[in-house]
C-alpha cells in the first residue's frame, strides 16, 4: 500500500496498483482523564466533551518498505494546569467506505476542523465550559427498498449512551440541506473542498420533531430509546429522488442550555443492536404474491409452480412442502412463496414468505396493512367517523378490530382469521399482529403456536395434531408432524434458502436447490431430477424463463 495525506491531516491507505482508497486514518485526537462534573456514560471508555483536543500535527514518510506516521501533540495542551493524566493519543483507523447503509458524524464549534466520522457516539447540546456547541449528522441509504413504494410512516430511533448532567434538553431533528461526507464533514466543511453555507451545517430550519432527553439511566438493562417522527412525505421524497436524501441534523433546540446528550453511533461495533435506526413502514406497489385480478405467465416446476407478473416483472414461485386433511375440511398445509421483488427477511431468507407469516400492521392513522401467505399486501383504509375499515378493490374480506390487541378478518363463507398483537418491538412505530388462529364456520381451529417474540414454532389442527418447526440461527431447518420429519431446509453463507428436501418416509427425500445472483435474486432452481430452470432479469424485472428441455 501507499499513503495519501490531506491538508486536514487525514491519511488514506491506497492500493498500490489501483490507487483505490482502502483505509482512512482520521486526524487523531488526544484526551486526558478528566471528566466534567455531572458526566455519566454507559460506555467503557467514553470521551467527554472538553477533555480532548485535536491540536496534533501529522506527518508521514516512507522508510524502506514501511510508512512512518509521526504525531506531534501540542505541548501547550499537554502542559496545561488543567490536564489530568494519563493522556491517550488515538489515531483511528477504519475501512474507507464512501457509501454506507448508514453514515453518521459529530461536528463541534470548539474544534471547527475536527471530523467525527469514527466517533462511537453522536452528540447534541452545549458544553459551556469550553463554549462548544455539538451537533450530529446522520444519513441512511434507502436503495434497498422497493422502487415506487408508498411510505406510510417513518421514525429515527436512537439509544442514549452519555450525558453531561441531568438537565432536560429538547433535542431537535431537522432535514439537512447540503450534501456532506462522513469522513470529511466538520463544523466548517461539508466535504474536503466545500464549505458549509453556514458554519455548523446547512439544514432546513423547520423542526421535524423533538425529544426531551434528561438523565441517563445506568441501572436499566437496555439503553433508553428515543424516537423522532419524520413526515412520510420527506422519506418518500428520498426514495423517489435519491439525490434529495441529504440526511438529517440532530441538534439541541436551545444551544445555550449547558448540557449535552450523546447516543450510540453506527461505529460502536460491539453494540450494533444499539446503532441508529430509521424505521419505515411502506406499502409496496410491486404487486407481490398472487391475486386473481392480476395477469401472469405460468411455468411448471417439478415440485411447485412458477408465475411471472406481466405488469411488474415480479417472479413468484409457490411450493407446498406438507399438507394434511382434517376434520370438516379443516386440514392445513405448510407452503412457502418466493417473490423476486421482495426485500424483507424471514426465517426462510430474503424474499420468502410461508404459512404462518401472515400479519396485519396497524399505523398511527388507523390504516391497516394485511400481508397474506404469498406476500401480497392489502391496504385497509380506516374511516375515523364510522370506525370501520374499507377493503381494497377486488378483495372480498371484512376486517374488524376485535379489541385493543386483536384484529379479525372474515371471508364471505364465514371463515375467520384472528391476529393478535404478540410482538412488542419498541423500535417499531406501527403495531404488528401475527396470525394467531384460523377458524371455519363450524368452529374447527388451526392454531399457530409462537414464542414470546412471535417466532412460529408449530401449527396444530382441530384434532390436536401438530407440525413442529425447528430453528438454527433464526432459520427454519426442518418440520416434523407427529414426530416424523416431513421437510428440511439448508442455507448458504448469506442466510439464503439453498435446498429444500421433502421426505416421502423417514429415509428417502427429494431435494431442490436454489441459486442466487450477486444482486440476491433467485437465478435458478435445480429440481430432484437435476433439471434446471433459469431466470434472467433486466435490473429488477424478470425478462426470461429458461426451462429444461425434455428429451426422449
Amino acid at each position: 500500500m501507499t499513503v495519501e495525506q490531506t491538508a486536514e491531516g487525514e491519511l488514506y491507505l491506497l492500493d498500490l496498483k489501483s490507487k483505490e482508497r482502502k483505509f482512512v486514518i482520521e486526524k487523531p485526537f488526544m484526551m486526558d482523564s478528566a471528566k466534567s462534573e455531572g458526566f455519566v456514560s454507559r460506555l467503557e471508555n467514553p470521551i467527554p466533551e472538553g477533555s480532548w483536543s485535536n491540536d496534533i500535527e501529522v506527518s508521514s514518510f516512507q522508510k524502506g518498505d514501511q510508512w512512518i506516521v509521526e504525531l506531534k501533540p501540542s505541548m501547550d495542551w499537554l502542559m496545561s494546569d488543567d490536564r489530568v493524566y494519563p493522556v491517550i493519543i488515538d489515531p483511528t483507523v477504519k475501512v474507507y467506505q464512501p457509501k454506507n447503509d448508514l453514515n453518521d458524524t459529530t461536528i463541534r464549534s470548539a474544534a471547527p476542523d475536527q471530523t467525527g466520522g469514527a466517533d462511537l457516539e453522536m452528540g447534541a447540546g452545549f458544553h459551556s465550559t469550553t463554549n462548544n456547541i455539538v451537533r450530529s449528522l446522520i444519513q441512511f441509504d434507502l436503495g434497498k427498498l422497493p422502487a415506487g413504494s408508498k411510505v406510510m410512516n417513518a421514525q429515527l430511533n436512537l439509544r442514549l449512551s452519555s450525558v453531561w448532567n441531568d438537565t432536560a434538553s429538547s433535542i431537535g431533528l431537522y432535514e439537512a440541506s447540503s450534501a456532506w461526507e462522513e469522513n470529511r464533514a466538520t463544523w466548517q466543511r461539508r466535504t474536503q473542498s466545500a464549505l458549509w453555507t453556514n458554519k455548523g451545517g446547512d439544514f432546513n430550519s423547520s423542526l421535524l420533531s423533538s425529544q426531551t432527553v434528561g438523565a441517563l439511566d445506568t441501572a436499566a438493562v437496555e439503553p433508553q430509546l428515543f424516537k423522532w417522527t419524520i413526515k412520510p412525505e420527506i422519506v418518500q421524497k428520498w426514495m423517489d429522488q435519491p439525490t434529495q436524501n441529504l440526511g438529517l441534523m440532530l441538534k439541541a433546540t436551545n444551544e445555550t442550555l449547558a448540557t449535552y446528550k450523546k447516543f450510540y453511533s453506527g461505529d460502536y461495533s460491539s453494540k450494533l443492536q444499539y446503532s441508529p435506526k430509521l424505521t419505515i413502514t411502506y406499502y409496496p406497489v410491486s404487486r407481490l404474491g398472487l391475486e386473481s385480478y392480476w395477469s401472469y405467465a405460468e411455468h411448471e416446476l417439478s415440485d411447485g409452480q412458477g408465475y411471472v407478473n406481466l405488469g411488474t416483472g415480479n417472479l413468484v414461485l409457490d411450493f407446498a412442502d406438507f399438507s394434511v386433511t382434517g376434520r370438516g375440511n379443516s386440514g392445513f398445509s405448510f407452503a412457502r412463496t418466493y417473490n423476486s421483488k421482495a426485500v424483507d427477511d424471514s426465517p426462510l431468507g430474503v424474499g420468502w414468505s410461508y404459512t404462518g407469516s401472515e400479519t396485519v400492521a396497524e399505523f398511527p392513522n388507523g390504516d391497516v396493512l394485511y400481508t397474506d401467505t404469498d406476500g401480497t399486501v392489502h391496504l385497509f383504509t380506516y374511516n375515523t367517523v364510522t370506525k370501520t375499515y374499507k377493503a381494497p378493490a377486488g378483495l372480498y374480506l371484512q376486517l374488524v378490530k376485535a379489541n385493543a390487541d386483536a384484529f379479525v378478518i372474515t371471508d364471505f363463507n364465514g371463515n375467520r382469521v384472528v391476529f393478535r398483537d404478540l410482538i412488542k418491538n419498541p423500535e417499531q412505530q406501527g403495531r404488528i399482529y401475527p396470525i394467531d388462529y384460523a377458524e371455519d364456520r363450524n368452529k374447527n381451529k388451526i392454531i399457530y403456536k409462537r414464542q414470546a417474540d412471535g417466532t412460529l414454532t408449530g401449527i396444530t389442527d382441530a384434532t390436536g395434531r401438530t407440525l413442529t418447526l425447528a430453528y438454527e440461527n433464526g432459520r427454519i431447518v426442518h418440520g416434523t408432524f407427529e414426530n416424523v420429519k416431513k421437510f428440511s431446509y439448508t442455507y448458504d453463507t448469506a442466510g439464503r434458502l439453498k435446498t429444500s428436501t421433502i421426505y416421502k418416509d423417514d429415509l428417502t427425500g427429494s431435494t431442490t436447490t436454489y441459486n442466487y445472483g450477486t444482486d440476491g435474486r433467485l437465478n435458478n432452481v435445480i429440481d430432484a431430477n437435476n433439471q434446471t430452470t433459469t431466470y434472467i432479469y433486466n435490473a429488477e424485472f424478470l425478462e426470461q424463463v429458461k426451462q429444461p428441455t425434455i428429451s426422449s
